[in-house]
């Protein structure tokens, strides 16, 4: 927060700087993902996050969950969406025989 405060400080970074940043983090590709939605927010959503799950759904890194997290818990937007843990305790108690079930089911 302190190197990349808002969306245009991380779209303005060289990449090298970012990694630099996320280096001990793991997994480099969402720091280059986060770095190229920064990017993509900017030129594409005049520096504002898009508050739209399709939209989301079009920058980097970003699926499903991602999206309907950002819509919930950002712009307070009543939407479903299943992590591991919630999906565990979803099929335990709805369907505890283990048989096979979509997250379309569950949502």
């Amino acid at each position: 927060m302190q190197l990349f405060p808002c969306i245009q400080a991380l779209a303005g970074a060289a990449t090298s700087e970012v990694l630099t940043a996320w280096s001990g983090l793991g997994y480099n590709r969402r720091a280059l993902a986060l770095h190229a939605s920064a990017r993509a927010i900017e030129s594409d959503f005049g520096g504002r996050i898009p508050n739209d799950e399709a939209a989301l759904r079009s920058l980097p890194g970003i699926g499903i969950y991602t999206s309907r997290a950002i819509l919930a818990f950002a712009f307070n937007r009543p939407v479903v969406f299943l992590e591991t843990n919630i999906r565990t305790v979803l099929l335990k108690h709805f369907y505890p025989e283990g048989q096979k079930v979509s997250d379309a089911l569950l949502e």
